[in-house]
């Protein structure tokens, strides 16, 4: 019992951990292009995780599960950290991370689509809310335009969602740990086509831009996937661990301010509180049918 109850230990943990991302992030951006800052952080990441691994004896993947750890690399890591990174270029860590924080119902929703899992009509109701929330933010108060920061950020949700259904199929087989370490190191070698760019921005970049890409790598990376792995394995139940991810963004938005001196506006508070409001409500109504799933 002692066990399961150390899973919040865990996740609190993850969750401050990728909460703390999206500020790293914008300060690495003023010295790193996108491309070159997603190579170079799940680089480090592998890296990083490769002791882990051998400490833990863990096996490695089978050549049949190849093509599914490329595609669980391609839309977890490389797809999704292209489009995050080019997104993060103008969007706050507040807005951004409500954003992001949408991934768990996208994917609800996908798996309905493809899995032809159920949702409660709660959680139907609370998606409708969330989307509310998410227009909010993308059209801003003075103009019926998008922003192309915001709709990169919604692409890296959707390609966050699609590696959410890929681990569906590879938890399966693996364990949360070496599924998610070795989808990092597929993610690392695809994103490696902007090795040589990311080579030569790096012996230009200052040491605090440096110090930023081995924190992403190694604690929101490498640090952060052990962490959520562990508190998976301990929790009673996938949703109860989940539920921390509400905190990722009122810590992100904590976190922009103290770090980066990023103020929230109204409108992004207003924002992010109406799909805070949504995943709670989908949270919620995932507890009224047992044994479907919430995301």
């Amino acid at each position: 019992m002692k066990k399961r109850r150390s899973y919040h230990v865990f996740a609190l943990g993850a969750v401050t951990l990728w909460a703390l991302a999206y500020v790293l992030t914008r300060l690495a951006l003023r010295c790193f292009s996108p491309f070159s800052l997603g190579f170079l952080r799940y680089a480090t990441a592998a890296i990083a995780l490769v002791p882990v691994l051998v400490v833990t004896r863990a096996r490695p993947p089978a050549l049949r599960d190849f093509p599914l750890f490329l595609l669980s690399g391609g839309f977890g890591f490389f797809l999704y950290m292209v489009a995050f990174n080019l997104g993060s270029v103008t969007v706050p860590a507040a807005e951004s991370s409500a954003l992001v924080a949408t991934a768990p119902i996208l994917t609800a929703l996908l798996a309905r689509v493809v899995f032809q899992e159920r949702l409660t009509l709660v959680q139907w109701i609370a998606m409708a809310v969330a989307f509310c929330g998410i227009v909010n933010l993308t059209l801003p108060a003075g103009g019926m335009h998008f922003s192309g920061g915001l709709l990169w950020i919604l692409l890296s949700v959707f390609s966050m969602s699609a590696y959410n259904l890929v681990q569906r199929k590879l938890t399966g087989r693996y364990s949360a740990l070496q599924s998610s370490a070795y989808s990092i190191a597929a993610g690392a070698l695809l994103l490696s086509v902007f090795a040589p760019k990311a080579a030569g921005e790096l012996t230009r970049a200052p040491w605090e831009a440096v110090a930023a890409v081995l924190a992403l790598g190694v604690l929101c990376g490498a640090a952060a996937y052990g962490l959520w792995a562990a508190a998976l394995s301990r929790a009673p139940r996938m949703s109860a661990a989940s539920s921390y991810m509400f905190l990722i963004p009122p810590l992100a938005a904590l976190f922009g301010y103290v770090a980066a001196g990023e103020r929230p506006t109204l409108h992004t508070i207003a924002g992010g509180g109406v799909i805070l409001a949504g995943l709670l409500l989908f949270y919620m109504g995932g507890k009224t049918r047992p044994g479907r799933f919430s995301g």
